[in-house]
């Protein structure tokens, strides 16, 4: 079996399965300090964490493989119509054979939250994971494709490669937004942008169940429904889908 998304739900009725598997989230996040770069002690940190993921205002899937609770895909930061913040976590620290139910999720929240963009804010450090958002997630700097445009490239020496990604990549940082256990570093901001998402042109794959048949998506979305903020809609009324619909008939 491959990897399968589930809306979180704290509770479920079984208190003995509950307890291992929140234990399992927690100590899981907790040992990844990119997640939330919070100076605090571990179990400040836990409760921190715990109430980030219990926020009615955010949206949150467990990820599993073959019966085992492999990871957390986490939203915050949500306006409806425009924009959230992504926040990636798989307890194994691995993202290979990953790519695919990520970029399946990251359609599905385009599609639920009439997103025009989808921002992640990555620790300056971890190269590897600033360059797999990249790669094979398609996320962009802040400000890369301006940069590509900007007469002020052609004064920089030849030898730079890319030179608007090298360029967006310093421009496109918030400063000493991360602790890292010893010191404050950087956070890069990237985003995705909607008509950029080319998983949005076909059917809805990512996956409605988990091993726990006893734990269904529509039980955990009524757990935790969403606010109701209404979409952002131009002056004509209209929401980005229906504006898109427009422009394909044209």
């Amino acid at each position: 079996m491959g990897l399968i998304a589930v809306p979180y739900r704290p509770f479920t009725g079984d208190e003995v399965a509950d307890e291992a598997r929140n234990t399992r989230i927690l100590d899981g996040i907790a040992g990844l300090a990119n997640m939330f770069p919070l100076q605090h002690p571990d179990q400040e940190r836990r409760i921190i964490v715990a109430q980030i993921l219990t926020d009615p205002a955010n949206q949150a899937w467990e990820i599993w493989r073959d019966g085992e609770l492999v990871g957390i895909l986490l939203l915050t930061r949500i306006v409806r119509g425009l924009d959230a913040l992504a926040h990636l976590a798989f307890f194994d620290k691995k993202l290979l054979g990953k790519r695919q139910l990520l970029r399946n999720m990251i359609a599905r929240a385009f599609r639920e939250l009439d997103l025009q963009r989808l921002s992640v804010e990555i620790p300056a450090p971890l190269e590897p994971l600033i360059r797999f958002v990249r790669a094979k997630l398609d996320f962009r700097f802040e400000g890369e494709a301006q940069a590509a445009e900007h007469p002020a490239l052609k004064g920089l020496p030849s030898g730079i490669n890319n030179a608007p990604r090298w360029l967006a990549h310093w421009g496109s940082r918030r400063e000493h937004m991360h602790f890292d256990g010893t010191h404050y570093v950087d956070v890069c901001c990237l985003r995705l942008l909607r008509e950029e998402c080319t998983e949005l042109g076909r059917p809805d794959q990512t996956h409605g169940h988990t091993a726990d048949a006893s734990r269904r998506p529509a039980d955990a979305a009524a757990e935790h429904p969403a606010p109701a903020v209404p979409l952002v809609r131009d002056g004509a009324g209209r929401s980005s889908d229906e504006r898109g619909r427009e422009r394909a008939s044209q």
